[in-house]
C-alpha cells in the first residue's frame, strides 16, 4: 500500500506538471524516495532499497548538499552487512555541511562499519566523539553504544532518559513492542542487542517506574 501511494506521487512528478505539481517538492520529494527505500527494505527487497536510496542521495536536500540520504544510505549498507560500501558513502561528507544531530548519526554509521570490520581503534575514536557530544542527541548516543555493543553504558543512558521528563516520552516509545520484519544478519544482531538491553532488570525497573511496555501490530518508525 505504501509503495503504491509513493509510486503515484513519483508518477505525478514525472508527468506533465513535473515538480510544479507539489508546492513542497523541494523539501519533501527526497523524503518520499527515502521512505520508499524503507518500504522496499521491509519487504526484503534490499538491492532495490539500495538503488532507490542511492538515487535519492544524489538529489539536493532542502536545496542544499544532501546529508540525510547519504547517512541513511550508509545505514542501509551497514544493515545489509556491506560495511566497506557504508564507509565509502560517508567519506564524502563534510562536517560543515552537517548539523550536530547529523554528525552524531554519521558517527553511528562509522561505528557500525568499524564494528563489522573489526576496527576497534575506529570504534573507540567514534565513541569518543559521541560521548563528548551526547548532549546533541541522547537517543543517538544510545544507538551508538548499542552499535558498539557497549550495553552497560547504553543501559545507563536509557535509564537516565527515562528519568528525564524531557526525554521520557521518546524513550518509552522506543521500548514498546512493534511488529518485526525480516532483516539481514547485521541488523538482526543489533535487534538482539536492543532486546537484551530492554530485558535487563535495571532497565525494566526504570521503565516500570514511569510507564509500561505494550505490543503493537505496526512497524517501528525510524529513530
Amino acid at each position: 500500500d505504501a509503495l503504491r501511494l509513493m509510486d503515484s506521487v513519483i508518477a505525478t512528478v514525472n508527468g506533465p506538471k513535473g515538480r510544479k505539481a507539489y508546492l513542497d517538492y523541494d523539501t519533501k520529494y527526497v523524503w518520499i524516495l527515502n521512505t520508499r527505500s524503507q518500504a522496499l527494505e521491509c519487504l526484503g527487497r534490499g538491492d532495490e532499497a539500495v538503488a532507490q536510496l542511492l538515487s535519492a542521495s544524489h538529489l539536493p536536500e532542502a536545496q542544499g548538499e544532501n546529508v540525510s540520504q547519504v547517512i541513511n544510505l550508509a545505514g542501509l549498507y551497514n544493515d545489509l552487512g556491506r560495511p566497506q560500501e557504508a564507509r565509502a558513502t560517508l567519506s564524502g561528507l563534510r562536517p560543515e555541511d552537517m548539523s550536530p544531530y547529523g554528525r552524531m548519526q554519521a558517527a553511528i554509521e562509522r561505528i557500525a562499519s568499524a564494528d563489522q570490520l573489526g576496527d576497534e581503534a575506529e570504534v573507540e575514536h567514534q565513541l569518543t566523539y559521541v560521548r563528548d557530544h551526547r548532549a546533541d542527541s541522547l537517543g543517538a548516543y544510545e544507538q551508538a553504544l548499542i552499535s558498539a555493543n557497549r550495553l552497560d553504558e547504553a543501559a545507563q543512558g536509557l535509564i537516565a532518559r527515562l528519568q528525564d521528563p524531557s526525554e521520557r516520552i521518546d524513550a518509552l516509545m522506543e521500548v514498546q513492542g512493534y511488529r518485526e520484519f525480516p532483516v539481514s544478519s547485521r541488523a538482526q544482531k543489533i535487534r538482539l542487542r536492543w532486546e537484551s538491553l530492554i530485558q535487563r532488570q535495571d532497565v525494566r525497573a526504570a521503565i516500570q517506574r514511569v510507564g509500561n511496555i505494550g505490543s503493537y501490530p505496526v512497524i517501528r518508525g525510524p529513530a
